[in-house]
């Protein structure tokens, strides 16, 4: 689904370089949301902004010198949580 291919995407961007600037022009604000979030989990900056073209670009940036993904993809660990969530 949409949240493996961002982070797939992301994680595979900075692992190539983690000085970079990640862009992604996504129409759809629950996208944008969705990105930020996975940029939250991945331990990365992000920021939506509105271009001269009135389009909404959403930026993320590694603040560290490196950048090493958590062991557990993001779609793991919510189905983790939600498992250990169905048995209380």
């Amino acid at each position: 689904g949409v949240l493996t291919w961002m982070e797939t995407e992301m994680t595979e961007f900075f692992l190539s370089m983690p000085d970079g600037v990640y862009v992604q022009h996504l129409e759809c604000g629950m996208e944008r949301l969705i990105l930020h979030g996975v940029a939250q989990y991945l331990s990365l900056d992000s920021k939506s902004v509105t271009g001269p073209d009135a389009k909404r670009a959403t930026h993320v940036e590694n603040r560290k010198p490196f950048f090493i993904p958590p062991r557990q993809t993001l779609v793991d660990y919510l189905m983790e949580r939600r498992g250990e969530r169905d048995q209380h």
